[in-house]
């Protein structure tokens, strides 16, 4: 639905079960406010292992800050592992990797 939402065309095979594995996702966020200039990371962060998708709804011209709810927020990473703990150290590297530069 996300990426339907953020126009990408629906791409049925995402419904298949694929496993039985622990998932989460956490916000991008950003504690600047201003306007994206660049954004960096991302291929590198989708590339991690244990990291299923990095989704961006900001973009160049996109005007960021702290978010006050989930609507605000400039994306989402998705991750799983075996456990909840590898899940949550592949969002947090991916997190770790994402910047956002600001005018």
């Amino acid at each position: 639905a996300l990426r339907v939402w953020t126009g990408e065309s629906f791409d049925p095979s995402l419904l298949e079960k694929k496993s039985a594995r622990p998932s989460l996702y956490r916000a991008i966020t950003s504690k600047a406010r201003g306007r994206v200039t660049k954004i960096t990371g991302v291929a590198e962060a989708e590339a991690l292992p244990g990291v299923d998708i990095v989704l961006l709804f900001a973009g160049e011209g996109t005007l960021v800050g702290p978010a006050q709810d989930s609507t605000q927020v400039p994306g989402y990473v998705f991750a799983s592992g075996e456990d909840f703990d590898e899940a949550s150290a592949a969002v947090e590297r991916a997190l770790s990797m994402i910047r956002f530069e600001l005018e």
